[in-house]
């Protein structure tokens, strides 16, 4: 794990403390603490989204383009808070967190060659080519399904039941508001 700056270490800890610097310190991922304006080709996707995974090119501050550099776990910190508004106190760490388990997944998805992104909205996973043009089924993407999957055995202990229910939830959402 690498921070691009000391802003995006401080942001990092203040946001996840130090179980997310935990969670994230044995993945090789450069961690970017953002926010709306900063990776414009990237704005209408993350007005609600608290992270992101993509190759950037850190001179550039462009993503999913030639020349990109490094993977990258974008992490705009206000839409982590926006999105646990009304969630209790005593389950507020568990659910920043789970924002970093569903991202670690795509770390490992993309470090594993599983998941590439070959340019912006243009992906490979596993060899079969997805070109996104807006977020129409979204949560059926397969390494969405499988980061969900993992975000929510994290919440719910390893409990398949519920994990399989939270998804069903979360796909209900999404397919509602995005198709």
């Amino acid at each position: 794990m690498y921070f691009l700056n000391q802003h995006s270490e401080y942001v990092f800890l203040e946001t996840f403390g130090e179980a997310g610097y935990d969670l994230v310190a044995p993945h090789n991922v450069t961690i970017i603490a953002a926010e709306i304006g900063d990776f414009p080709q990237a704005d209408e996707h993350t007005t609600e989204a608290g992270a992101f995974v993509s190759m950037v090119n850190t001179k550039t501050f462009r993503i999913a383009e030639e020349g990109c550099d490094q993977l990258a776990l974008v992490i705009y910190p206000e839409n982590v808070e926006k999105s646990l508004v009304g969630t209790p106190d005593f389950l507020m760490e568990k659910m920043r967190l789970s924002v970093l388990v569903h991202e670690l997944e795509h770390v490992k998805q993309a470090n594993s060659g599983r998941l590439v992104t070959v340019g912006f909205g243009k992906y490979l996973w596993e060899g079969a080519e997805y070109n996104l043009t807006d977020l129409k089924g979204y949560a059926d993407l397969p390494w969405e399904v499988e980061a969900y999957h993992n975000q929510f055995m994290y919440l719910f202990n390893g409990n398949e039941a519920m994990a399989n229910e939270a998804y069903a939830a979360v796909k209900t959402a999404c397919d509602a508001a995005y198709n």
